[in-house]
């Protein structure tokens, strides 16, 4: 639930700099294309590496854009440049759960079959 507060403040963020209404919205948009891709990109590397370790780069990785670009966006380009990192990294942070399954043993692995 954490990872959209940014996404709702994104647009006041905006207007609160002076930027025009357009780009509040434009920064909106790009934090869901790139959490779009994001999640394509998260359920494609679960299939490689553990599960553990993509939430884990999820989480860094919206950690530090959020560190790195969120109280820096004074202009526009920069404010899209967080919008697109913290999509990308923090929106696909919702797509690794489904895939804890493959890390839950089966009952039939812990009680032994019978």
């Amino acid at each position: 639930m954490g990872y959209s507060l940014p996404s709702i403040y994104m647009s006041s963020y905006a207007a609160a700099e002076g930027f025009s209404g357009l780009s509040g919205t434009l920064a909106i948009s790009f934090f869901n294309a790139a959490a779009a891709i994001g999640g394509i990109l998260a359920g494609l590397l679960v299939d490689r590496f553990h599960v553990t370790t993509v939430t884990a780069i999820c989480g860094i990785g919206g950690a530090l854009a959020v560190l790195l670009f969120w109280g820096f966006a004074v202009s526009e380009p920069v404010l899209y440049v967080f919008a697109i990192l913290y999509g990308t990294f923090a929106g696909s942070f919702s797509t690794t759960p489904r895939s804890s399954g493959l890390v839950v043993p089966m009952p039939s692995e812990i009680v032994g079959e019978p």
